[in-house]
């Protein structure tokens, strides 16, 4: 019998309860594909975290990602959280790194992680997502509204039609007229089902996210992933990463960076803050970044 070493975090939140739940395993390398995927369906988190040894000498880990029901090539509260710890505890650290960057490989690419600190402590960590923003497919406002059950007209389309749209892992990106059509979205796994059968995501199933606006350039979002066995998640990095790169687009800015603050997971009880800043040169978007703090929450040994 295997004795594995393990951690939990609380990701995006300063507060133990809040935010998205993530499971680390330390020194994973002996692990199979298989036995990851069953570990990450008996944690039952949305995501749980393996890191390895890096295949390059100069990259700090090889991070790999599962939902309960697939693999990942990359995730935003993974990398925000397993940076998090591995900044606070660098003898986990299997490969290279310095106090202000580590370099994960993940089957997205490489993501950066710059630890944050206040004072000497660790308090969160900010990624680079592997991709630059894309937008790959609109989808017709029907879609959202079998998925979600709200009506035609909660569903905004003036500023830009829904659309599937990444930085490293695609999401459907819908906007809804207030917090109030937000709040009422209920996920129906038959919509997602219908969903998946017509748009066929490369590295995951149909997940779709909702946002609506609040002031200035604060927003709240709810992301349903049902199909991952997630019904809802209490905050998306990834999906985050690409609301922040499809807000960026529309803005008219030419040159500089725009920053958004993101409020999830307060209609499951686990309120979030994701930091978003993309990067614009020229009206090209080059550079997407996501941040939050991050609360160690438990450690223990898994028998495998």
């Amino acid at each position: 019998m295997a004795k594995l070493k393990f951690y939990t975090l609380d990701v995006f939140s300063k507060n133990l309860f809040g935010g998205n739940p993530l499971a680390v395993f330390v020194e994973a390398d002996r692990l199979s594909q298989r036995q990851m995927q069953c570990i990450a369906a008996e944690i039952n988190y949305s995501e749980t975290v393996f890191i390895l040894k890096p295949d390059n000498i100069e990259n700090s880990a090889k991070v790999k990602i599962f939902t309960p029901k697939n693999e990942l090539p990359f995730a935003g509260h993974p990398n925000v959280g397993a940076g998090f710890l591995l900044s606070m505890d660098t003898s986990l650290i299997p490969g290279k790194f310095t106090q202000e960057k580590l370099t994960f490989e993940e089957k997205a690419g490489l993501v950066n992680v710059f630890p944050k600190f206040q004072s000497d402590t660790v308090t969160g960590s900010e990624i680079e997502a592997p991709s630059l923003f894309s937008i790959t497919n609109e989808i017709p406002v029907s879609i959202v509204s079998d998925c979600v059950g709200l009506d035609y007209s909660s569903i905004i389309v003036k500023n830009s039609p829904p659309v599937i749209a990444g930085v490293g892992l695609e999401f459907a990106i819908a906007e809804v007229e207030n917090r109030k059509a937000l709040d009422i979205a209920k996920c129906d796994l038959s919509g997602f089902e219908k969903a998946n059968k017509s748009y066929n995501f490369k590295d995951d199933f149909f997940s779709l996210m909702l946002f609506a606006k609040g002031e200035k350039n604060k927003f709240f979002a709810r992301v349903f992933a049902p199909l991952s066995g997630i019904i809802e998640d209490a905050a998306t990095g990834s999906a985050c990463g690409a609301l922040g790169g499809l807000l960026a687009s529309l803005d008219s800015m030419e040159s500089g960076k725009c920053n958004y603050t993101i409020h999830q997971g307060e209609a499951i009880g686990r309120p979030s803050i994701i930091k978003i800043s993309v990067a614009k040169t020229k009206g090209i978007l080059s550079r997407t970044l996501i941040s939050g703090d991050s609360v160690l929450v438990s450690e223990g040994t898994f028998y495998i």
